[in-house]
């Protein structure tokens, strides 16, 4: 049914009035989130063949509830919806050129993403992958911090940045994808048996958890710094051929740090 006051639903982020232009369907809307005609005029583009555009970010960070209407094809900076706890009935455009920020949603449920996300994708308290279908490709970071479980998740074949997986603790179901440009953040995974990393990540490998390297497999190139912190023991440890960065084995006795300086000179003054 008709809102009476402002001829919009926010339950379901649409108005009943069919005969109404898109133009007036934003306009009730944005009466209805307590927003007025100039942040319209100023926020949106409207065309003639029915379809929106935003030319700069759209900061709805204020929203708590879904209530997008239909009709924004393209955001041409970043999207803010940093509030919303819940993507059912969400109305997504298909293209974002920009970021995506979507941290407060905890569970992928109703939520259907961009085909083209040109940047970084934050779902940074998301606890499950079941009902996440992410982009093939995101150029920048992808925020998946609270994600406890790979079962049921598909990464992008391509990631332009950083990918952040910090609170999974079993490789069980991932597949990472085979060029990461930024750093991998597996800092709780507790063994590495079942992970294949890429042969080359550009940034930082955080590995601070593991404290054997039974099953683990580096990439031949880490670009920045490689993190095993709570490794106790040299045995099976095959480092990459090159480490851009830092190298902190801090938990490996002094000889077994010896050993791996010797293995690998071109580390010996990383190992220390």
């Amino acid at each position: 049914m008709k809102c009476i006051k402002c001829g919009f639903c926010p339950t379901c982020g649409r108005s009943d009035d069919t005969g109404s232009s898109i133009k007036d369907t934003f306009l009730n809307w944005a009466k209805a989130i307590g927003e007025n005609e100039e942040w319209i005029e100023d926020t949106f583009t409207f065309h003639s063949d029915g379809t929106v555009t935003v030319e700069g970010n759209l900061d709805l960070s204020f929203l708590k509830e879904p209530n997008i209407p239909e009709g924004i094809v393209r955001v041409n900076g970043d999207l803010y919806l940093s509030r919303l706890k819940s993507a059912i009935g969400l109305n997504l455009p298909k293209e974002i050129w920009g970021s995506l920020y979507l941290y407060s949603l905890t569970s992928a449920e109703g939520l259907t993403l961009p085909e083209k996300i040109g940047s970084s994708l934050d779902l940074s308290s998301l606890t499950s992958a079941i009902g996440l279908n992410l982009p093939k490709e995101i150029w920048g970071y992808l925020d998946l911090y609270s994600l406890k479980s790979a079962i049921g998740l598909t990464l992008p074949e391509k990631i332009g940045s950083s990918l952040d997986l910090y609170n999974l603790t079993s490789a069980e179901g991932l597949t990472l994808p085979k060029e990461i440009w930024g750093s991998l953040n597996l800092s709780r995974l507790k063994s590495a048996i079942g992970l294949n990393l890429p042969k080359e990540i550009w940034g930082s490998l955080y590995l601070y958890n593991l404290t054997s390297a039974e099953g683990l497999t580096l990439p031949e190139k880490i670009g920045s710094s490689l993190y095993l912190y709570n490794l106790t023991s040299a045995e099976g440890l095959n480092l990459p051929r090159e480490i851009g960065g830092s190298l902190n084995l801090h938990s490996l006795k002094s000889d077994d740090k010896q050993i791996l300086r010797v293995k690998y000179p071109q580390h010996a003054e990383k190992i220390q």
